[in-house]
């Protein structure tokens, strides 16, 4: 699998927003998809998230504010938004969070 494009059978939205400045992390970690804290405003950051299309900005980051979305077909990663260290592919995520809760 490439680094650069991840295909995937769901459906993404990237999603860019206004999120907290002292504190721009996701209350529930980790999200199901990346995200990247791409900068900083006049008392907020700008996030920039990918979620599977069904899941709400809101429900990882309940102050988001101004979101933008686009739907995707696949999470592109580039040298701005490399891969972050601790995302799992959507299959590992979940073979790991729910097989766990059973």
């Amino acid at each position: 699998m490439s680094d650069q494009s991840v295909a995937l059978q769901t459906s993404w939205e990237r999603h860019r927003f206004k999120a907290n400045y002292a504190d721009p992390r996701p209350i529930v970690f980790p999200p199901p998809g990346p995200y990247w804290i791409s900068g900083y405003g006049d008392g907020y950051s700008i996030v920039i998230a990918y979620l599977p299309k069904d899941i709400l900005v809101t429900d990882f980051w309940p102050e988001a504010k101004n979101i933008d979305s686009t739907e995707e077909d696949s999470i592109s990663f580039t040298s701005r938004f490399p891969r972050p260290t601790w995302w799992q592919t959507p299959t590992t995520y979940l073979e790991t969070n729910i097989k766990g809760e059973k």
